[in-house]
């Protein structure tokens, strides 16, 4: 066991993936979460990672409501829920999955404004 097998990539899995679980790690913000946003897969959060985490309509500093899935647990029945939700309404699966390209885009500009705002001198000293 352990043996390394050639396949594909971690990253051209999640990019090949219409929902990437991504369970709490040391808080709500886990790199999973950013890996599955970064790779366009629609990450699926419990709901006790939404309550007990930061709040998820201001994670990453914005006030849009985040495009996740959120089941109630990470049993069989809620993954397979996600899962039929998915062959029910695949238009609002590709919303979501727009709405996570305009929640990244988001994201990105609003912590470039922040970095800007600390690490450039204003305008006064020039």
């Amino acid at each position: 066991g352990g043996e390394y097998t050639e396949g594909p990539s971690y990253r051209h899995l999640l990019e090949n993936t219409q929902f990437c679980p991504c369970p709490k790690g040391k808080n709500f913000e886990t790199h999973r979460l950013w890996e599955a946003i970064a790779a366009r897969c629609i990450p699926v959060v419990t709901s006790s990672q939404v309550d007990s985490g930061s709040s998820c309509g201001s994670i990453g500093g914005t006030t849009m409501p985040p495009p996740f899935v959120v089941v109630d647990d990470w049993s069989k029945g809620s993954l397979e829920a996600v899962l039929r939700w998915a062959e029910e309404a695949p238009e609002a699966v590709i919303a979501r999955r727009t709405a996570l390209v305009e929640y990244e885009a988001h994201m990105m500009r609003d912590t470039r404004d922040k970095l800007e705002a600390h690490l450039l001198p204003p305008a006064s000293y020039g």
